[in-house]
């Protein structure tokens, strides 16, 4: 085992200017321009990959597979986020995201 006076102190091993804030990266502001609904955005991707089952210049097989790939998401898009979003309008909380909606926004936003 080391004796204490022989440990490196982590201000030695990574400079004392290792935790200035200035070397941090800048994280974009918490308003609406800089983030997107995530219920929105994966609604959207839904509608896309229906659009490919629905396309006839692609196999059956792989059309199948992407009927599978929407039902599979839309479960738990219902059993998770829209079950989230009712609590929270039963609870009450209107808060808005950082994306700028509330719970009660994106149940009447049409795309």
């Amino acid at each position: 085992m080391l004796a204490p006076s022989s440990l490196i102190s982590h201000n030695q091993l990574l400079g004392n200017n290792f935790y200035q804030t200035s070397m941090l990266p800048k994280l974009p502001s918490l308003n609406s321009e800089n983030y997107i609904n995530r219920e929105l955005s994966a609604i959207e991707f839904n509608r896309r990959v229906l659009g490919l089952a629905r396309d006839k210049d692609i196999p059956l097989l792989e059309r199948i597979r992407y009927v599978s790939i929407v039902g599979s998401n839309l479960d738990e898009f219902y059993m998770v986020r829209v079950s989230s979003y009712i609590k929270k309008i039963r609870m009450e909380i209107d808060t808005a995201r950082p994306d700028g909606f509330t719970p009660e926004q994106p149940r009447s936003h049409d795309p």
